[in-house]
């Protein structure tokens, strides 16, 4: 395992976040969604980091009502994938839903994103509904639903 460690995403972190989204995701996101996180819930978004600093990964978390949180936005650079830098980030994000008072989390990934889904279900989430014409490409996603207070 390739040693990291996750903290609170600051404004300061929001160009390698976005260059990290633009190379792992297959939705374009501009750079201002990461601010808009920031100031929404400013105790849901982190960052994973090599010691060095390097950002490796990042998980954005949102607010959807008293007792639920969401993932908005999640990825680990490709070459660290593995290491168990997504466990840990979805480990946190779970955390600070807790100490908000939060049950569930909730989170929207594509059908066909079989990594994604196994990665998911292992980590305690089920499916809850199949959106439809999700995605800007029409592309259909799968709303999962998981608990913020196991151990993941």
């Amino acid at each position: 395992m390739m040693p990291f460690f996750i903290r609170p995403m600051s404004k300061g972190d929001i160009p390698y976040v976005h260059s990290l989204a633009l190379d792992s995701l297959d939705e374009y996101y501009s750079d201002e969604i990461f601010t808009l996180f920031l100031e929404q819930w400013p105790g849901g978004q982190y960052v994973a980091c090599r010691y060095d600093g390097t950002v490796v990964g990042f998980i954005c978390g949102s607010n959807l009502g008293p007792d639920r949180i969401g993932i908005a936005l999640f990825a680990v650079n490709r070459s660290s994938r593995g290491k168990g830098i997504g466990s840990k980030l979805l480990a946190t994000l779970r955390q600070s839903g807790t100490l908000r008072g939060a049950l569930t989390i909730q989170l929207e990934v594509r059908t066909e994103n079989e990594s994604a889904l196994d990665f998911y279900k292992k980590r305690g989430f089920v499916t809850a509904e199949i959106l439809h014409s999700y995605y800007r490409n029409n592309g259909d996603a799968i709303r999962m639903l998981g608990l913020c207070s196991v151990n993941s």
